[in-house]
């Protein structure tokens, strides 16, 4: 599915965030991010298939790539004296494509007191190394127009990993004019303020977990209140499973966990990642020690929800669902706790992920459509209006849905 608006050559200008209405604009226009995530490909793809990867997303409609810069196989790599030359070949095809570079500088792996170090510091570098590090990569990409993610899958359990993470952020921020934030592991709620001050927006993650799929809204209006800019940057990855559960997301877990996140305060963007892709797989059937085996990343790139969010990108861009508040409060009874609301002066949006009927608190609506976001087919929902609300009836489809109500 390649949407036209997509196909054309976006400006490779500096992405700006709009702290007021919380969203990113680019060359004047108002975006939303929406990155696939390739972790290990920008320093384990070949130049080749990188290429193909890239062309293929561009098309689909993405416009951001999640890479991590710190290896996570030997964090010492990053002490070569040639290996930012490798990861830069690759940084600027991102960049030639169109597409935001969305590079994460130091992964938690190897910064003391994370939850991937407490039981195993033989990873851990020197915070001077950290440092220095995080200064070459910021004054070298910044030409690139990138967003800095200043740690991946960081918390904050000890002080040693808020003074690490405070010190990295600062010296990044210090040396670039481009947007920067902190990739915060699952579940994490808050962001020290010694590292807050540093970053422009926040980068919460609703990880993979399908016994908690609350996480993806109760983060996401978390962050919300706190003032700035939202994105969920980790959803449930496509096609991903724990050997624990034996179960692998699918397109309609990953336009759930997309919708529920973008509605309630994570207007800015959000990051999708398959299974096969964000690991960079190469050959079929490789595990680690929590994960089901892998898909290849080739196969991994044919997976149907990345089309999903895609066209989740289009519908956000093409009918300007921009300026939303979070509305859950607007919803009177429902038959389903998971449906979603927000609204602005010209919209109210509810996603709808079962057939239900929805009772909604609003008054001089002008129209009312859904579209169906497994067909993409648009509908026309049941309408009956009473004293003091709106009657939504979707029981001719069992389907998730998204319904727009026009103010």
């Amino acid at each position: 599915m390649y949407h036209p608006l997509f196909l054309k050559q976006e400006v490779q200008t500096v992405i700006v965030v709009n702290k007021e209405d919380k969203h990113f604009v680019r060359d004047g226009r108002k975006v939303f991010y929406l990155a696939d995530t390739a972790w290990r490909g920008v320093y384990k793809a070949k130049i080749e298939d990188w290429y193909g990867y890239l062309e293929t997303r561009k098309k689909q409609g993405f416009n951001a790539i999640q890479m991590n810069l710190t290896p996570w196989e030997n964090y010492k790599a990053i002490l070569k004296d040639d290996y930012l030359d490798q990861i830069e070949e690759k940084v600027k095809i991102v960049f030639e494509k169109g597409m935001v570079p969305v590079i994460t500088v130091v992964w938690c792996g190897c910064v003391p007191g994370t939850w991937a170090t407490v039981s195993d510091s033989s990873n851990i570098l020197p915070l001077q190394i950290l440092e220095d590090f995080s200064k070459e990569v910021a004054r070298r990409f910044s030409k690139y127009n990138p967003i800095f993610f200043s740690g991946g899958d960081v918390d904050f359990r000890t002080p040693e990993a808020v003074k690490y993470y405070s010190a990295i952020t600062k010296i990044i921020k210090e040396n670039t004019n481009c947007p920067v934030s902190i990739h915060l592991a699952r579940g994490w709620m808050s962001v020290p303020p010694e590292i807050d001050q540093y970053i422009d927006f926040y980068t919460y993650q609703s990880g993979h977990d399908r016994h908690h799929p609350e996480l993806t809204w109760e983060l996401a209006n978390e962050f919300y209140k706190k003032g700035k800019p939202v994105i969920n940057g980790e959803i449930c990855y496509e096609g991903i499973g724990y050997k624990s559960d034996g179960y692998r997301f699918n397109s309609f877990d990953v336009r759930k966990a997309f919708w529920q996140s973008f509605l309630s305060g994570s207007f800015a963007g959000i990051g999708y990642g398959a299974h096969g892709i964000w690991n960079w797989c190469e050959e079929e059937g490789e595990e680690t020690e929590r994960h089901l085996s892998s898909f290849t990343w080739k196969e991994a790139l044919k997976m149907k929800g990345a089309n999903d969010v895609c066209f989740a990108r289009w519908l956000i861009e093409k009918f300007g669902f921009f300026g939303l508040k979070p509305s859950r409060e607007l919803l009177l009874d429902t038959e389903n706790p998971e449906i979603r609301i927000a609204r602005n002066d010209q919209h109210c949006l509810i996603y709808i992920p079962f057939a239900s009927v929805v009772r909604i608190r609003l008054d001089n609506l002008k129209e009312v459509w859904g579209v169906d976001l497994t067909t993409r087919d648009v509908f026309l929902p049941e309408v009956y209006f009473r004293s003091d609300s709106v009657c939504l009836k979707l029981l001719d489809r069992n389907s998730d849905a998204l319904v727009v109500v026009e103010l």
